[in-house]
């Protein structure tokens, strides 16, 4: 990036306030503000960037402000320095020509993205989000990121309200966008199911005539988003016949691994992937689709596949010095995310135990949707749950009838904090055989990665590697 702030106030609707210098990046955290960067005073309900402007100033060249500062360092000052920013991006992706794809849904945004560009990775150098710097802010940021080097951006975008998904696909502009799937998500913000499948439908409006929208095919709402699909082309994946992209799933898939067969078209292929859960193979064939409508080979598309490092914190696949298997998917937690993991651990062929904090952002329907975790755990046939939470007694309740006053039964306990559920975690590996299995999971609010680190032994504790997996697969196939 080499840009005159003249510029940048240009773009941004802003005014110079001091010398016309020349920006080489930009930075919206103090801690990490580099010689050259605009340092963009970002303002939130807990912070406010306008602060550091003293510390930043003998590393940045400039500031984007939204208010008088101080001379300290040459400046735009701008009505709004988060739009500011937006604005900033939009601009600087106009520069770029190459094909830029978007992810949205309501789960596996970020494995989609993560598949998606190790398979275009084959291909050329790749710009992709960075962990799930989805929002409002991250996606400007990883649109200046842009460079000339780049041959393809994979760009991710989350939203917990109406109107967002928009915002953040106009400044993208994205050639390819898809759509994982809608659940019930940050309902205390969107409102209900219709609004969460409205606004996935967004990104849709984002694309030009020769765009092509990538779709869940197996998903309740695909005809919704395909009559929103104008001229452009439109490539569905699923499970089910008539899916542009499909698989059929090999019955030896385990609580480590997936493998099925690959359909594109009329060419086939058999894939390991070293990720467990159908809903992992549903995000291969997202990918996998959008892939190929970018021109990839399946041959490529099966060895990045087949390739792909684990992402932490979802379905996480560890172990502790005994050998048991922690699953850590403790990033995040939605009903749909959740029942998927629950299906995972069912999997497995060993005691199991489920380890699960509250879900965020359900709205008026938390209660109903965390017992129908329980339910699901239930009939997954999961041999013990512990829960901690606001919502702890209604999954406890869902998972066993019998739950009494203290919230605990022979199989279910409910727990007043996390340290007790720790405790009673730990006691529970320790008594059990080493091919016991424990899922951790939990809305981001929750902390649940306090609890995988607890239960792993800081110098043993290590994740599965590739060759472990394909060994166990190998295994498990011959058996």
């Amino acid at each position: 990036m080499n840009l005159p702030l003249s510029a940048v106030a240009a773009a941004v609707n802003g005014t110079v306030v001091g010398a016309d210098v020349m920006i080489q990046g930009i930075s919206t955290d103090s801690r990490s503000v580099r010689r050259g960067d605009l340092f963009i005073a970002l303002r939130g309900p807990h912070f406010d960037g306008h602060k550091f402007l003293p510390q930043v100033a003998d590393s940045a060249v400039a500031a984007m402000v939204d208010r008088a500062a101080s001379g300290v360092l040459p400046m735009v000052q701008v009505g709004d320095t988060r739009r500011g920013l937006g604005r900033l991006a939009s601009m600087w992706r106009q520069h770029f020509s190459i094909p830029v794809a978007a992810v949205t849904g309501s789960n596996g945004k970020t494995s989609v993205k993560e598949m998606l560009a190790a398979i275009l990775r084959r291909r050329g150098r790749v710009l992709a989000t960075e962990g799930n710097l989805n929002n409002d802010i991250g996606v400007p940021l990883t649109l200046l990121r842009l460079r000339s080097e780049d041959d393809f951006a994979v760009i991710e975008m989350g939203a917990n309200h109406s109107g967002e998904i928009a915002y953040l696909s106009d400044l993208a502009k994205p050639s390819l966008v898809i759509i994982t799937n809608a659940a019930a998500a940050h309902l205390e913000g969107f409102g209900s199911m219709e609004d969460v499948v409205r606004a996935k439908g967004e990104i849709l409006d984002s694309l030009s005539a020769e765009g092509v929208a990538v779709l869940n095919f197996d998903d309740p709402h695909v005809d919704y988003w395909l009559r929103r699909v104008s001229e452009q082309r439109a490539i569905t994946f699923g499970l089910h016949e008539g899916a542009t992209v499909s698989a059929d799933i090999d019955d030896a898939a385990s609580a480590l691994f997936s493998q099925f067969q690959l359909h594109i078209g009329d060419e086939a292929a058999t894939v390991r992937l070293p990720l467990p859960g159908r809903h992992n193979v549903m995000n291969a064939l997202a990918a996998a689709a959008a892939a190929h409508a970018m021109g990839c080979a399946i041959a490529d598309i099966r060895a990045a596949l087949e390739s792909l490092p684990g992402v932490s914190g979802r379905l996480q696949c560890l172990r502790n010095s005994v050998g048991q298997l922690i699953i850590n998917d403790s990033y995040n937690a939605n009903p749909a995310s959740a029942k998927a993991a629950i299906a995972v651990l069912a999997s497995h062929q060993g005691p199991t135990l489920l380890l699960l904090g509250d879900m965020g952002e359900l709205g008026a329907d938390a209660d109903t949707l965390h017992r129908e975790i329980g339910v699901a755990a239930r009939a997954a046939q999961i041999d013990q749950l512990f829960v901690v939470g606001q919502y702890a007694a209604q999954v406890a309740s869902g998972f066993d009838e019998k739950v009494d006053a203290d919230g605990a039964t022979d199989r279910a306990h409910c727990f007043a904090d996390q340290q007790s559920l720790i405790v009673a975690a730990q006691q529970w590996l320790a008594a059990a055989a080493a091919q016991a299995a424990v899922l951790i999971k939990g809305s981001r609010s929750a902390g649940m990665e306090c609890v995988v680190v607890a239960l792993l032994d800081a110098d043993d504790g290590h994740e599965a590697s590739t060759d472990e997996l394909n060994g166990a697969l190998d295994a498990t196939l011959s058996d």
